[in-house]
């Protein structure tokens, strides 16, 4: 009998120390629990708060975002209607170059035409007066010919009166300024006559 109580003593200590034990590790996952749940607690409460803040800033990026967009919206806009109005600009300016261009052609064209006229005319002009030049010389030369052979025939014809109403120098002189204004005004009678002359100042220094 005594064995028997001191067995069960000894199993009820053994059970004591397990129950101990037991409760000890009882309390100590409570307690790593509760401070695991306080843990989790005070990280929500960051999460949460983290959360908020993230939150707002995102509304307050999707706020700029919307307040970017109109601006952006308004600025495109802008730009557009700036660029569509230098477009404009530039289209009429480009017009107004081409039909001044094509202007300046055209009169460049005239005034290359009316150069060309004007070039064809005078050089008609030139030659229409070279041309005349040429008839009055020639009717020049028959001329001072003629007067040249009537004063020859005259003093050969008629020395007595040269005599009488005309000195033989002013004879020889007049001779002289016909045969200088020959030689002036026509190179080739003051040289086909110089002969001739040379004759009848010979007679009249006789």
């Amino acid at each position: 009998m005594q064995t028997v109580i001191e067995r069960d003593r000894s199993k009820i200590h053994s059970l004591n120390e397990k129950l101990h034990r037991t409760q000890q590790m009882l309390y100590d996952s409570t307690k790593d629990y509760l401070e695991l749940k306080y843990e989790g607690r005070s990280q929500e409460r960051v999460w949460m708060v983290e959360k908020d803040r993230l939150l707002q800033e995102l509304d307050r990026c999707k706020e700029q975002l919307d307040v970017s967009k109109d601006d952006v919206l308004v600025i495109s806009d802008h730009a557009l209607e700036e660029r569509q109005t230098q477009n404009l600009e530039i289209e009429d300016k480009t017009e107004k170059l081409a039909k001044r261009l094509h202007l300046m052609n055209q009169r460049y064209e005239a005034m290359e035409k009316r150069r060309n006229l004007e070039i064809e005319g005078f050089k008609n002009d030139t030659r229409i007066l070279r041309n005349q030049l040429k008839d009055v010389e020639k009717q020049l030369y028959k001329v001072e010919y003629c007067l040249f052979m009537s004063v020859m025939l005259l003093v050969c014809i008629c020395p007595l009166l040269f005599s009488t109403f005309l000195c033989w120098s002013a004879i020889v002189q007049f001779m002289q300024i016909v045969v200088r204004t020959l030689r002036t005004s026509t190179p080739k009678a003051g040289s086909c006559l110089a002969p001739y002359v040379a004759i009848l100042l010979d007679y009249l220094h006789k």
